[in-house]
């Protein structure tokens, strides 16, 4: 083996080993607010809604990571949580952090984001490590039940506040999923417990079969709902789900049938979908990808601390990409990234979303 993927695995093993960060939302990011029914961002109203990420009250959501007071937040993550920590996403290491550098020329394809079985259990401040799995790159899905699902998924995608008893954009019903896979979750840390007891990425992960990709997302208090077992990439998982929610376009489980919910297996494929150069739409939200690309633009605040770039991958537009400044990631212009993770959405675009840093790298490290 090259030392070059010797490099790239090392990192990838790093990356998962060190954990990461949460982001925040705003004005232009992907998690828009006004929906006490999901993490949001627009105008930072926590009045609206209990899960935003940026400036809120802790004893409301385990997602409050930005900006809040030290006396409201239990969830502040350790040093090794911080990707300011890992030294091999030192930009300065990176000699072809060149601004003539084009999407095709930065593209890595070693890099496969959460999906690395390093053999580790725990990370190292004894946080279960939920990355796994192994990386294939033809989609040979088969059929888990997701169709059904998105079929059920409310037309509306926004809550009426003028109407507070009724949730126009949630759906309730009784859909079984049977070995759907998992292919992305929120971080793991230790610390990172909210009022209901379990880590975070048991309550904010990703599924996806040959019908498409949904988000699961529950809400702290929703202990009815959680898996009895740490969520893992890469595993097969079987559940009854009884609410899904069109969160302004983002399809949703939002509640299940807790006891239903089955481990078939782990360290199963997942179908990393290349990217670079094609079309990413809302088609595409939810499911996982790989895409390359040069920082096109010096980026704009969209929620404090997190800014907006545009990325150019090569494909027919730009797309957004919404991340936490990192030290050791080179968001200058020209700069290469490479993002392993699922599409998002904001304002009926697709964009890219970086709440786990295991789903970003320096593409120069190759």
């Amino acid at each position: 083996m090259n030392s070059r993927i010797l490099r790239a695995l090392l990192i990838a093993s790093l990356l998962a080993t060190f954990g990461t960060l949460a982001i925040g939302c705003g004005e232009d990011a992907s998690d828009p607010a006004g929906d006490t029914a999901n993490n949001g961002g627009v105008n930072n109203d926590v009045n609206n809604d209990q899960n935003n990420d940026v400036n809120n009250d802790d004893n409301n959501d385990v997602n409050n990571d930005d900006n809040n007071a030290p006396n409201n937040d239990n969830n502040d993550p350790p040093p090794n949580n911080d990707p300011n920590n890992n030294p091999n996403n030192d930009p300065n290491n990176n000699p072809n952090n060149d601004p003539n550098n084009q999407p095709g020329e930065c593209e890595n394809l070693v890099y496969v984001g959460q999906v690395f079985d390093n053999m580790m259990p725990t990370n190292n401040d004894g946080s279960p490590n939920p990355n796994g799995g192994v990386p294939v790159f033809t989609d040979n899905y088969g059929d888990a039940g997701l169709g059904a699902l998105l079929d059920a998924l409310p037309e509306i995608d926004e809550d009426d506040e003028d109407t507070p008893d009724v949730v126009e954009n949630a759906a309730a019903v009784d859909i079984q999923l049977t070995d759907v896979t998992v292919v992305a979750s929120s971080f793991n840390s230790q610390g990172q417990f909210d009022n209901s007891g379990v880590y975070r990425a048991n309550r904010e992960f990703w599924l996806q079969d040959a019908s498409g990709a949904v988000k699961v997302f529950f809400f702290a208090d929703a202990a009815d709902s959680f898996p009895g077992f740490n969520i893992k990439v890469g595993q097969k998982v079987s559940v009854r789900v009884t609410e899904v929610t069109n969160f302004r376009g983002i399809p949703e489980i939002t509640a299940a049938d807790g006891a239903s919910w089955a481990l078939s297996s782990e360290n199963n494929e997942v179908f990393v979908d290349d990217r670079t150069g094609g079309d990413i739409t809302l088609d595409d939200v939810n499911k996982l990808i790989r895409v390359s690309g040069t920082i096109a633009n010096e980026g704009n605040a969209c929620g404090d601390p997190s800014v907006c770039y545009d990325l150019d991958y090569g494909g027919a537009n730009l797309i957004t990409l919404r991340s936490r400044p990192s030290m050791f990631i080179d968001f200058s212009v020209g700069s290469c990234v490479t993002y392993v993770g699922p599409v998002g959405a904001f304002a009926g675009v697709a964009q890219i979303d970086v709440p786990n840093f295991d789903w970003l790298v320096d593409s120069n490290q190759q």
